[in-house]
């Protein structure tokens, strides 16, 4: 970038904003007397959008970064100048008809405009999610049903009476306005509404500009028609300051999603002007344009709400699922077993407790025995597959819920064990198991787990029970021998100890 660029760009902008502060000040005070009117109407305007001009095709050409939607609305302002000097050079301002031929020059700016926030959005937001954009139109459609309720009425009446071209031409500037009012309120959205200098400036530009037209078309001359003029070259001079603080890079942050604060605000909106439109007689633009956003916020809440769904789908699995293995874990696990329990098909229920595996994650590291781990529940699940479901309980032990005959349970179990095997130069990794068939042994969930997890510690020991174990054996025999009703007591007690291990996801050893 050359500072004598800059000093260029800068320059014309400087010198735009002082003659828009004269302008006002000769509008509002009027600053410089009945004899300066002409001027500032004449060429005091056309040199402010000169000035704008220049700094917009300036920001294009010295700054590459960003260039081609100040270049589209540089291109707009140019053409809307040379209209300005070809009016402006006219004897007599009130005798140029309507339509004239600069009409067509002015209404370009809108086109140009356009292309120009198409681009921005495409350079400051890229690919935005489906929602956003939604609401992007939505916003855009809710905010041009309201203007087009107050400045269609305006430009009908306006009108009533003239020739079509005449009538059309009004039109044209109206609708103009509240596409383009559209569009800056759907890029905005479209950017999470996150408002930075340029936005700002370009938003307040295309207001000020709008809300002169409404003043033209009400027929303002005299003190109202400079004040139009003024709000013309405020807003000619908004835009070149938003191309002159633009820097070309995409936004740093993703754009800001709301949730449905913005699809319901612009419902909201749209649903007010479609419950006024009967009694306060609004045009059929002005309805429509709400119909349309009404209807998008509807379609946007609905695809939240399906997106929603999916989401809580997901986390649903995602709850019941073991993220290193992909098998069901042990939230899985309890309703699969309270309803094996419910059901009269015999089933059995196998624990599995891998041995030699610590050995091996410190001798190999974490990733290695993530791997294994990975690779020994993708064969217990291919084992049981036919027949049953897989689950991984955590850590180390697994869990197999599969259909099967009581008389075959033990074989089966010791199926899913050798799955589980896995012996390589320097490991060996085997697994200890325990089965129990349901609903059979045991009515409860509770029930099972505790006495398939006895069973296969009792395995991983060789089948000796331990010291401890047989005096608690020979302490509940004597019990319910000589005092039933405290060995029944004894018996609530285990269970809902087990329950509450079980719920708490204790097991192994701790169990």
């Amino acid at each position: 970038m050359k500072p004598a660029a800059n000093g260029a760009g800068g320059a014309a902008l400087a010198v735009g904003v002082a003659l828009v502060i004269a302008t006002w000040a000769h509008a509002l005070l009027g600053f410089g007397g009945a004899t300066a009117d002409e001027l500032f109407a004449r060429w005091i305007y056309d040199a402010v959008i000169f000035s704008a001009t220049f700094t917009l095709l300036w920001r294009a050409a010295a700054r590459p970064a960003g260039r081609l939607p100040w270049l589209a609305l540089g291109v707009g302002l140019l053409l809307h100048l040379v209209g300005d000097v070809m009016y402006s050079a006219q004897p007599d301002l009130d005798a140029v008809p309507v339509p004239s031929i600069y009409d067509p020059l002015w209404l370009a700016i809108y086109p140009c405009a356009y292309v120009a926030l198409l681009l921005l959005i495409r350079q400051r937001v890229g690919h935005t999610l489906l929602a956003l954009r939604l609401d992007g139109v939505v916003s855009g459609l809710a905010a041009a049903s309201l203007l087009a309720s107050v400045s269609l009425p305006l430009a009908i009446d306006a009108t009533a009476g003239a020739p079509f071209w005449e009538t059309a031409t009004s039109l044209a500037y109206t609708v103009g306005d509240l596409i383009l009012l559209g569009a800056v309120v759907s890029a905005i959205a479209l950017g999470g509404w996150r408002l930075d200098r340029m936005w700002v400036l370009l938003g307040g530009a295309v207001l000020a500009w709008e809300a002169a037209d409404l003043m033209y078309l009400l027929g303002a001359t005299g003190s109202a028609g400079l004040l139009a003029d003024a709000l013309v070259a405020t807003g000619a001079v908004g835009m070149a300051a938003a191309g002159y603080v633009d820097s070309g890079a995409k936004a740093s942050r993703a754009p800001i999603a709301h949730g449905m604060i913005v699809p319901v605000g612009s419902g909201a909106v749209a649903l007010g002007v479609l419950a006024l439109g009967a009694p306060l007689g609004l045009n059929a633009a002005a309805l429509a344009l709400a119909a349309a956003a009404l209807a998008l916020a509807l379609v946007r809440m609905g695809l939240a709400l399906r997106e929603n769904d999916k989401l809580l789908g997901q986390s649903r699995v995602e709850a019941t699922t073991d993220a290193l293995t992909g098998l069901p874990n042990r939230r899985r696990l309890k309703p699969d077993l309270d309803a094996a329990l419910d059901e009269s098909s015999p089933r059995v229920l196998v624990l599995i407790d891998l041995n030699g595996f610590k050995s091996y994650n410190d001798a190999f590291g974490h990733a290695a025995g993530d791997t294994v781990l990975t690779r020994l529940g993708t064969s217990l699940a291919q084992t049981v597959d036919a027949t049953g479901v897989a689950y991984r309980m955590g850590g180390d032990e697994f869990c197999v819920l599969a259909t099967c005959p009581p008389e075959r349970a033990e074989a089966f179990s010791a199926r899913c064990a050798a799955a589980m095997t896995l012996r390589g130069q320097g490991f060996s990794i085997t697994a200890a198991h325990g089965a129990v068939t349901i609903p059979g042994e045991h009515g409860s969930a509770a029930a099972a787990l505790s006495l398939a997890d006895e069973r296969m510690y009792q395995h991983k020991r060789g089948g000796h029970v331990p010291a401890a174990r047989q005096s608690a054996n020979v302490l509940a025999a004597v019990a319910e021998e000589h005092a039933p009703g405290l060995a029944e007591h004894m018996r609530s007690v285990r269970e809902l100890a087990d329950a509450t291990a079980v719920e708490a996801g204790v097991v192994g050893a701790e169990l």
